[in-house]
């Protein structure tokens, strides 16, 4: 198993573990301990089943968060994105992967931080009038194969971390990529175009990589046929 964290971390832990168990001091051993298998279960790393780039469907985007789907909302105009959007809302519980991956192929276009306001993820009070003044990260991206641009906004939970994020403008990936971790969870709002079909419903649970989100009708009859081929 693999973690977000870095490998510093997790080799400072095992010298000072080490070093309670020489001296024996126990209770601080075990309270250490506790300590270090909690955090290593919460920036654990899974990462989606891994496919082919020929095996991923192209026009398609996959979840980028192993969450759950709390709203669908067609019709949106972000202040970021632009107007017109579908907007697919996610939340993460602090017990599942908090990895963030690229729903598509794509190519990042612009990156910024906020620091604002942030979102309790359970009760989920999302103000649309409002979405640039919480706090988190808003990532514009283009998917390279429908040349279409996408958004996507992490929010911070009240009771989460910050996103680590890493992207820059320009970078490019394909479908399944990791580019960030989102520490004990919290909410990701994804922005398709209108021209999508979504694909999943509301409370629906979702695992990154592997569920699809949306797909161009076209696209969707397309693959359809490879696939009888």
């Amino acid at each position: 198993m693999r973690f977000f964290l870095n490998n510093s971390f997790y080799t400072l832990s095992f010298i000072i573990l080490f070093f309670l168990w020489i001296f024996g001091l126990y209770t601080f051993l075990g309270l250490y301990l506790l300590f270090f298998i909690v955090t290593a279960f919460l920036t654990r790393r899974i990462s989606p089943h891994h496919q082919e780039d020929f095996l991923l469907k192209e026009g398609v985007f996959y979840a980028p968060v192993n969450g759950r789907i709390r709203s669908i909302t067609p019709n949106v105009n972000h202040p970021k994105f632009g107007d017109d959007f579908i907007e697919v809302a996610m939340t993460i519980s602090w017990i599942r992967e908090a990895g963030v991956y690229l729903p598509t192929r794509s190519e990042v276009m612009d990156l910024s931080y906020k620091r604002g306001k942030t979102l309790f993820r359970y009760l989920f009070d999302l103000d649309h009038h409002s979405l640039a003044e919480y706090s988190g990260v808003f990532l514009k991206l283009k998917a390279v194969v429908s040349e279409r641009e996408y958004g996507i906004q992490i929010i911070k939970c009240a009771l989460g971390l910050w996103p680590q994020l890493r992207v820059i403008p320009g970078d490019r990936g394909r479908a399944q990529v990791n580019f960030g971790f989102l520490g004990l969870g919290g909410t990701v709002l994804l922005y398709l175009p209108a021209q999508y079909e979504i694909l999943v419903k509301e409370s629906q649970l979702t695992t990154a990589g592997q569920t699809i989100i949306a797909a161009r009708v076209d696209e969707t009859i397309n693959n359809d046929k490879k696939e009888e081929l």
